[in-house]
């Protein structure tokens, strides 16, 4: 899987938007920023220039080398035999990296590929994330910039200029609600950006929900986290869930973080683990009903 994941990245190198990238990778959405320049090093060694590594080269190398995998009990899977020179510079260790040249092009009717199709028409410029979330979120009333430039992971300057150029096409409808100014599609160009797909997309901040799934998953990979009291654990937790209670309410994923009433310890720790098996289930669901 990580093997066609980096042969996907190579062979769409025109569906990415590094400078988006590189905004992400400079937040505190995630903490595996090494392994991402890793993975720049190895792409730019396979298209032969340093637009990848440019970007990110803010990201720090790994102090020391260490297993770029784990097994599922956490344990770093160790590599006894050759290892990628590429990964191994950038301080990660695995086998040979060979690409098999298997990825085809993109189900243009399924609605997961639905951003690939708008970035193939309009580029990978704020312009294809507004039109998915305006896609994904249609009402009369619309969304205002700030809302859809956090969603979408641009800067609010530059998703505020796009939507003001996009209205004077007449597809994107501008309103004026009290303070704020809000933007619709009209529904004719969201029937036909959503042509031919098998069915409704729906939207899935995936920034958030696979930055919280990792920080959870962080927390439970910790040994002294495990051995810690569990009114120490629950604390650690509650801080983690206090930061993600809002954006996930906003994912697109029907799973609140809201607790009615109040646990610590031990059961607080069991309302998270049941939190976060959820989210899962609800990201297997949709993932086997589209298949």
């Amino acid at each position: 899987m990580f093997e066609e994941m980096l042969d996907l990245l190579k062979n769409m190198p025109g569906m990415i938007n590094l400078q988006r990238l590189k905004i992400i990778s400079m937040s505190n959405a995630f903490d595996g920023k090494a392994a991402l320049r890793a993975v720049a090093g190895y792409i730019d060694k396979e298209l032969g220039n340093n637009k990848w590594t440019n970007a990110l080269k803010s990201i720090l190398k790994s102090n020391k080398p260490e297993p770029l995998f784990s097994f599922k009990d956490g344990r770093p899977m160790e590599n006894w035999g050759n290892v990628d020179d590429t990964f191994r510079n950038y301080g990660f260790l695995c086998g040979p990296v060979s690409l098999r040249g298997l990825v085809g092009a993109f189900d243009l009717r399924h609605p997961a590929c639905l951003l690939l199709r708008l970035r193939s028409f309009v580029g990978t410029t704020s312009r294809s994330g507004i039109c998915l979330y305006l896609c994904t979120h249609p009402n009369d009333q619309g969304e205002n910039a700030s809302r859809i430039a956090r969603e979408i992971a641009h800067a609010q300057r530059v998703v505020q200029g796009s939507l003001v150029n996009m209205s004077k096409s007449g597809y994107v409808v501008r309103r004026e609600n009290k303070r704020e100014t809000h933007y619709a599609i009209q529904p004719e160009m969201r029937k036909a950006l959503l042509q031919n797909l098998k069915e409704e997309p729906l939207w899935c901040n995936w920034i958030t929900v696979g930055g919280f799934l990792e920080k959870m998953w962080l927390a439970f990979d910790d040994k002294k986290f495990l051995e810690a009291d569990p009114m120490i654990q629950s604390i650690k937790l509650r801080d983690i869930v206090d930061d993600y209670r809002l954006p996930m309410s906003r994912s697109g994923l029907p799973v609140a973080l809201d607790l009615q009433g109040h646990l610590e310890g031990e059961e607080y720790v069991a309302w998270v683990v049941e939190k976060v098996g959820e989210i899962i289930k609800v990201l297997i669901t949709r993932e086997k009903a589209r298949e």
